[in-house]
């Protein structure tokens, strides 16, 4: 993996507003099975709950972003083996983080952490103001996520 490189951001802000970002959206359960959601500081979707992740960067692989998201967003170390592919999802949104005309446009490659991880073991970045487990994914989440035929998320 070379360094990953993080765009300008007016350069950023006219890529969004010309194409759609390419993104990792990771599903982590406890051992209940219940699924994790975040409550967003920023647009878009500021206030609401929606899964960990975020856009992938020049020259990182997906396995790195799921890893760095993890990271980033949760504290939490995993093995790039613990995550499984589970689909896609596609998404338009009004607002974007630049407060700029033109919406925010993403595609983000699902994953399924495998690992059961412990509310315990979360700390929060200053992406999210709290989290929550619920027996059911985001439905904003839902009806924009495509499954994989062996996909194993059930709704």
């Amino acid at each position: 993996m070379t360094d990953s490189k993080i765009i300008e951001e007016d350069l950023y802000k006219k890529i969004c507003s010309e194409m759609p970002i390419p993104c990792v959206d990771i599903i982590f359960q406890n051992k209940d099975g219940h699924f994790l959601s975040l409550k967003r500081n920023n647009e878009p979707l500021k206030s609401e709950f929606w899964l960990p992740g975020g856009r992938i960067l020049k020259e990182e692989t997906v396995e790195y972003a799921l890893c760095r998201k993890s990271k980033e967003e949760l504290d939490l170390i995993i093995d790039p083996e613990e995550f499984k592919f589970a689909g896609f999802s596609e998404a338009h949104y009004e607002k974007n983080a630049f407060g700029t005309d033109g919406g925010y446009h993403t595609i983000s490659l699902v994953f399924m952490c495998i690992r059961a991880i412990d509310e315990s073991d979360i700390k929060l970045d200053s992406q999210s103001s709290e989290f929550k487990f619920s027996s059911r994914l985001p439905d904003e989440f839902l009806e924009s996520f495509q499954e994989t035929p062996t996909s194993y998320i059930y709704k």
